[in-house]
């Protein structure tokens, strides 16, 4: 293997780590709120009841 060829293969796999951060980073992007990640399907699974209080006023669910 020559130095060209040894060189091309360590390019394709710098591409591709880069390519796999920059797909985290858009991820997290459409996912968050100023930074801060969420979880936008959390509350179609959770069905919570009890007193909840809410800007000082309780409401019961």
């Amino acid at each position: 293997m020559t130095n060209i060829e040894a060189k091309s293969i360590v390019d394709a796999f710098t591409r591709i780590r880069r390519s796999a951060t920059e797909r985290d980073l858009a991820l997290l992007n459409e996912r968050a709120y100023r930074g801060v990640p969420i979880n936008n399907m959390s509350w179609l699974s959770e069905d919570k009841h009890g007193i909840f209080t809410y800007r000082g006023v309780e409401y019961a669910k």
